[in-house]
């Protein structure tokens, strides 16, 4: 899997020096797009194609410099933008902070490493629009949901560990729309999702930027487009899990083919199956292949579509 280990950060002393004695103010990710865009050498068409914050603390001189997304504001210290040049044909990783109203790197070690997650994968290949939800009219659409309003009022202080705003490369019903933009955004309360002790352990939410639909999602939900009786549903045990896991479906569902998609929290989606024959209610699914995280788990027959939150924890 790809890493952020290739990012790496080369400034001079001076500005190093300079940057390492101030507070480094937060910042919605739109004020620095236009340094972004000119961050490719010798690019003259480059266009961010996805934002991400990722929640981490790097050291900075005597202290450390935290580059998670607030669930106050919206804002964070440092945003990687993903720049795309199609005449270099080169993708480009631009951490930038915002000081004295300048958009420059970060005053951070070379080889740095920026999170675990394969984000690249993830990004769609749109440019950004120059104008989308982010900061507090983020963090206030988010609230139209309950399940991060409630998320939020136990974990007033918390952080994004990932927060994304790229455009959908891939279909998945009810979370995403070929060519949409979508902030992805999750969250973790320091532990793995824990469905059996009734609180938060994490929270998964898509936020579409034109429509302004929130959905969030934790380990204790499910979602569907059809209703069941009270002993059908859908349920995935032990979750967390490791590598390998068993899926309950309705009884209603056995007979049919399915098909299975795992959707990482960029928006990366994975094909587990297609047209999988349904000989029980109880199907195993193997996901040592996946890095450790939370993912959507998207399950399609063709009259039912549901989605089912999974922890992978190792």
């Amino acid at each position: 899997m790809k890493t952020f280990n290739t990012v790496l950060f080369a400034l001079t002393l001076v500005v190093s020096s300079a940057m390492a004695q101030l507070s480094i103010p937060t910042y919605e990710p739109s004020q620095c797009l236009t340094t972004a865009k000119s961050a490719i050498t010798g690019a003259t068409d480059g266009q961010v194609v996805g934002v991400v914050a990722v929640g981490i603390e790097v050291p900075l001189g005597g202290s450390s410099l935290s580059l998670a997304m607030s669930s106050k504001d919206g804002k964070a210290a440092a945003w990687v933008y993903i720049v795309r040049s199609a005449s270099k044909d080169t993708t480009a990783l631009v951490p930038l902070v915002r000081v004295l109203f300048s958009c420059t790197p970060p005053p951070i070690p070379g080889g740095t490493e920026i999170g675990g997650a394969d984000i690249i994968d993830g990004i769609g290949t749109l440019p950004l629009p120059d104008k989308f939800t982010q900061g507090a009219a983020l963090i206030t659409a988010l609230k139209k949901d309950a399940k991060f309003t409630a998320f939020n009022t136990a974990f007033p202080d918390s952080s994004a560990s990932l927060a994304v705003l790229t455009s959908a490369a891939d279909a998945v019903p009810g979370l995403f729309e070929i060519g949409k933009f979508y902030w992805i955004l999750n969250w973790s309360n320091g532990g793995p999702p824990d469905p059996n002790s009734g609180g938060f352990g994490g929270l998964l939410c898509v936020h579409d930027i034109a429509s302004g639909r929130t959905v969030c999602i934790d380990s204790t939900d499910f979602t569907s487009v059809k209703e069941y009786s009270r002993d059908e549903r859908y349920a995935v045990a032990p979750n967390p899990s490791h590598d390998v896991t068993v899926l309950t479906l309705p009884a209603g569902l056995v007979g049919q083919a399915v098909d299975l998609d795992l959707v990482s929290v960029t928006g990366q989606v994975t094909p587990l199956a297609r047209r999988r024959y349904v000989e029980s209610n109880a199907m195993v699914m193997e996901l040592g292949a996946f890095v450790p995280g939370m993912y959507s788990l998207i399950i399609r027959s063709a009259d039912h579509s549901a989605v089912v939150p999974v922890s992978i924890v190792r």
